[in-house]
């Protein structure tokens, strides 16, 4: 139909078919696979088959192979889950997320953000709250990996601000920063993910940590704040004045030290000028 010399309308037919075809091949083959098999009558009007049960065989093939790679690849962005849980229950939640949530770009680097509310809506997940603190702090390694570039604030750039005008500058985080909060010590369980013992013992207390994941160069690495400092970054990421963010980390640290806090993230690089 496309290349019979058709007016432009039957062009636009043509194309629009072969849109509903791919949809409806997609919708198949992400499918579990019982209903895999029920749904391949959507296909036969598609393909040209004359044996019914071949186009099943083939159809179980694609099945296996699409969400098989796309469950190992995201299951690939998540090592320190990998450590908790072990591999075949990563990647039987991987595929329940592939199913739910199939990749929507071509690209897919940023693919599994939302992983973490994936692990959170699955059954049992309140009593392993702390493996969805340690999938968001996985996925911000991946998002903070792969940021756009941008330059941080400088001495030069802070020095160069009038006294007077400190106070309503905007000096939001880099690109590469993420900011995350966990009810659990991630610091504690990340260093149990890396080198396990024997007898894996979680350390289940409560103990509230704050972490920023930042990318410097080519590396990205994590570094552990304190609450009000988490606070003010989490009020200079939203879009706050310096001043604004600085009145929310004193009221809960009054001894809150700004001065220091320039000091920490000039030396890390996290801030941006705009």
């Amino acid at each position: 139909m496309l290349y019979c010399g058709k007016p432009v309308r039957g062009k636009r037919y043509a194309v629009t078919m072969l849109h509903k075809r791919q949809d409806r091949f997609k919708r198949a083959m992400l499918r579990l696979r019982p209903a895999v098999q029920a749904d391949l009558s959507l296909l036969d009007a598609d393909f040209e088959v004359s044996d019914g049960a071949a186009l099943a065989a083939r159809a179980e093939i694609y099945h296996n192979n699409i969400l098989g790679t796309l469950a190992r690849g995201l299951a690939d962005k998540f090592p320190l889950l990998e450590a908790l849980v072990g591999r075949d229950y990563l990647m039987l939640c991987a595929r329940g997320f592939v199913i739910e949530h199939p990749p929507r770009e071509g690209c897919l680097l940023l693919y599994g953000t939302g992983f973490d509310a994936h692990l959170a809506s699955m059954s049992g997940a309140a009593d392993f709250a702390y493996l969805v603190d340690i999938a968001r702090l996985e996925i911000a390694f991946f998002q903070s990996a792969h940021a756009p570039d941008d330059f941080p604030l400088t001495r030069g750039q802070l020095a160069a601000m009038a006294p007077d005008t400190l106070a309503d500058a905007v000096l939001p985080l880099r690109a590469s920063g993420r900011l995350v909060r966990s009810s659990y010590d991630l610091p504690a369980l990340v260093a149990l993910c890396q080198d396990p013992p024997k007898d894996i013992t979680i350390p289940l207390q409560e103990r509230e940590s704050f972490v920023l994941v930042l990318r410097g160069g080519l590396d990205v690495d994590s570094h552990v704040l304190g609450r009000a400092e988490y606070e003010i970054l989490a009020a200079l990421s939203g879009g706050d004045t310096l001043g604004s963010a600085l009145e929310r980390a004193l009221a809960l640290d009054s001894s809150f030290d700004m001065s220091a806090f320039l000091e920490r993230h000039l030396a890390l690089g996290s801030l941006c000028f705009t």
